[in-house]
C-alpha cells in the first residue's frame, strides 16, 4: 500500500480494519460471546428513600463542598484560570499553569 501514511489516507485501509474490529467486538457482546467485566445494567434507577439533603433525581447537584464560594480567594483563581488560558493559547506546557489552578480549587472530603 505505499507505507502508513498511504494506507491512512489513500486506501482506507486502517479505518476499514478498525471499523470492522468494532463491529465484530460489539456483535459478540450483544451475543453474549464477550462479556464486559464491572458494565451495570442498563435499567431505569430503582427508587430509593433517601435524606433530603441527598437528592436522588438525575442531575442533582450536592451542596457547596468545604473551600468553595466567598472564603475562596477568587483573585488568585482568576489569576490561575488567565495562565492555564495563556499557556494553551501559546506553546507552554499546559502542566504547571494547571496544577496551580487546581490547587485553588475546593476540596472533597474522602
Amino acid at each position: 500500500m505505499g507505507g502508513a501514511v498511504a494506507a491512512i489516507e489513500g486506501a482506507g485501509f486502517m479505518q476499514d480494519e478498525i471499523e470492522q474490529s468494532a463491529y465484530a467486538y460489539a456483535k459478540a457482546v450483544e451475543d453474549g460471546e464477550k462479556t464486559i467485566v464491572g458494565d451495570a445494567p442498563r435499567t431505569a434507577p430503582s427508587p430509593s428513600r433517601s435524606s433530603p439533603s441527598t437528592p436522588s433525581w438525575p442531575g442533582a447537584r450536592p451542596s457547596a463542598p468545604a473551600g468553595s464560594g466567598p472564603e475562596r480567594d477568587q483573585d488568585a483563581v482568576r489569576a490561575a484560570l488567565d495562565d492555564v488560558a495563556a499557556a494553551a493559547r501559546g506553546n507552554q506546557n499546559l502542566l504547571v499553569p494547571m496544577k496551580e489552578a487546581l490547587s485553588l480549587g475546593p476540596r472533597l472530603a474522602r
